[in-house]
This record gives C-alpha cells, sequence and structure tokens, in this order.
C-alpha cells in the first residue's frame, strides 16, 4: 500500500485528501491561478510529494480544431447550464436580458441547435458589435465569460472556437484505458507498434534498480477511441515478474489487464509533465503542429520489485487528468 505523501507549494492554500481504495494521499494543491502569474500558453507547476511521487498540474485551455471529430457530442448540461443561469435569474424577475447576456444566449442557442460545432469558429467581437448594436466592451464581456465559462476558447490572432470536450483520466487509480473508454460509451481499439526484448540502458535500468543492460520487455501500444487516438502506451517491463508478457496479444487486451492480473500492484509513483511531442509521436496521435502532449510517467511495484515503467502519452488538446477528492 502506498503510504500517505504530503506536499508543500508556494502558492497553496488548501489542503485535500482522498483515498482510491489502495491508494491514500494527502496533498496539498494550487488555489489560484494567479499564484503563478499569467501566461499566453499553458503552464507547468509541479508540485513535489515524499516518496518520490509527483502531481504537476498545468494551466490550461482548449485548443481547437478545425474539422469536428467524430466522438464530438454537444457540451455538458452543467457548463451550459452555469452559463445561462443569470438570463435565467434575470427572467424570473420580469427584467430585459442585459446586452452582454442577450449575446450569450445567441452563443448557447446556436451551440445548443448544434449549428456551431466544437472546435467551430464563432462570429467576432466586430461582427456580434454590429449584429446587436453593442458597445465592443459589452461583446468582449459576453464572449470572456463564456470562455471562463469553458464553453468557447479562445485563440489570440485567430479568433473565438467553440470549446472543444476533453477525455478524462484518472491519476490515482490503476486503470485500463479500454475500461475508461467503455464507460464513456464509446469503443476502444489498439494497434501494437512494437514488441521486443531489449537491453536496459543506465536510465532505465536506475528505474528498475537493475544492473546496466539487463533484459526487459518493450512495448508500444496505440490506443484509439471512436477510432481517433488518445494514448501511446510506451512501456517497459520486468520479465522476472511477467515471463509470459510477449506472448500476449494486446490489439485485444490491454498490458493493464494482463499485468493487474498476473502480479498485485504494492506500490505506484507518478508525474504528469506537458511535453511537446517528436514528430513520429503528433503523427501517430493526429494532432496539430504546436499542441504540446500530456504525459503520464507511471513505475508500478509488485513482490518488492519495480514491475513495469510506462509513459503514456496524451494528445494535451483531447485529454485531461481527474481525481475525486
Amino acid at each position: 500500500m502506498l503510504n500517505a505523501a504530503r506536499a508543500s507549494v508556494s502558492g497553496c492554500s488548501q489542503a485535500a485528501t482522498w483515498d482510491p481504495g489502495p491508494l491514500a494521499i494527502t496533498a496539498r494543491y494550487i488555489c489560484s491561478p494567479a499564484a503563478i502569474g499569467p501566461s499566453p500558453s499553458p503552464v507547468p507547476t509541479v508540485i513535489r510529494l515524499s516518496h518520490n511521487l509527483y502531481i504537476q498540474a498545468r494551466l490550461r485551455e482548449s485548443v481547437p480544431s478545425i474539422e469536428e471529430s467524430p466522438v464530438s457530442r454537444p457540451l455538458s448540461a452543467t457548463r451550459l447550464s452555469a452559463a445561462v443561469a443569470p438570463a435565467a435569474k434575470d427572467a424570473a424577475n420580469g427584467a430585459a436580458p442585459r446586452a452582454y447576456q442577450r449575446i450569450k444566449d445567441h452563443v448557447l442557442e446556436r451551440i445548443q441547435a448544434g449549428e456551431w460545432r466544437e472546435g467551430q469558429m464563432i462570429p467576432s467581437e466586430e461582427e456580434l458589435t454590429r449584429l446587436f448594436s453593442v458597445s465592443r466592451m459589452t461583446a468582449n464581456r459576453a464572449l470572456r465569460e463564456l470562455t471562463v465559462e469553458m464553453v468557447l476558447h479562445r485563440v489570440q490572432g485567430l479568433g473565438t472556437f467553440v470549446a472543444q470536450r476533453k477525455y478524462h483520466s484518472t491519476i490515482v487509480q490503476i486503470r485500463s484505458i479500454a475500461e475508461e473508454i467503455a464507460e464513456r460509451g464509446h469503443a476502444h481499439s489498439a494497434k501494437v507498434v512494437t514488441m521486443e526484448s531489449i537491453r536496459a540502458d543506465a536510465a532505465m535500468a536506475a528505474e528498475f534498480g537493475l544492473a546496466r543492460r539487463a533484459r526487459l520487455f518493450h512495448s508500444v501500444i496505440l490506443h484509439r477511441e471512436n477510432g481517433i487516438p488518445v494514448q501511446v502506451e510506451d512501456r517497459r517491463v520486468n520479465p522476472a515478474l511477467f515471463p509470459d508478457y510477449m506472448a500476449q496479444d494486446f490489439s485485444r487486451a490491454t498490458p493493464n489487464e494482463y499485468l493487474t492480473a498476473t502480479a498485485p500492484i504494492q506500490k505506484v509513483e507518478f508525474r504528469i509533465e506537458a511535453l511537446m511531442p517528436e514528430e513520429a509521436m503528433r503523427a501517430a496521435l493526429a494532432m496539430e503542429p504546436g499542441i504540446p502532449c500530456l504525459v503520464l510517467h507511471r513505475r508500478t511495484w509488485s513482490f518488492g520489485q519495480v514491475a513495469t515503467v510506462a509513459d503514456l502519452w496524451h494528445p494535451g488538446s483531447r485529454y485531461s487528468f481527474t481525481g475525486s477528492f
């Protein structure tokens, strides 16, 4: 069982505890982006826990995709309900909606009707100013509030887009990606890119606590959700614990399913980083240039040994990590 760990980070003002079954972690987390300062791009912030545990959170916004994804679906009712609440209050009081609220209502109606889809550009501030006969400041406020409410995403120099839905993965439980995708009502598929026996270099030997050039198994699996790439799983495995690893068909069952069924997990450490992918990784995940990946580096132990070390690469514009407290 993983021991409770504590974090201490400048700019954090609130503590929380979660207990996801066998993993019990106590951590402090960043309570305000102001603790980091403004930035035009995602800013990574590392929270270091004891026992070599890391959580890296980042300030982020959705990156628009011009073409609609086959797995796109309307924005969540929670987000839309939060956005229309001010208008409902005005109506209940018998007052006419404020000018900026009329613009917000217009945008939300178009999204709900499916006229403006995720990743699609919407009319500019200038166009909305003319359409509603309001000041530029009023149009800006409407779009700014919808951006804060995660209904829209604004890209400086390009325009304003309908925000994309993000896929979510937990960081406090070891679960199969196929199971997570199935829970969303979607279809999982996998392509085995690499299955090989390798010799550990100095860095990987240190990760496993083995001698340099010790034998390891190496697999690279591309996971898709409804045909859309969502993860490249780059994994090294200890042959002493999983001698039959190379004989498995990971296009039918995930490595996670095989590993957890073969040996119990005793301990886990992980870190999450925002990294720019190389060209081959960007192509495998069908990503636009300039978009970072969210990379989960995870090391697990079984029977007192390091069992596996995995780097899980996800497109930053289509994925996020979540946890519950």
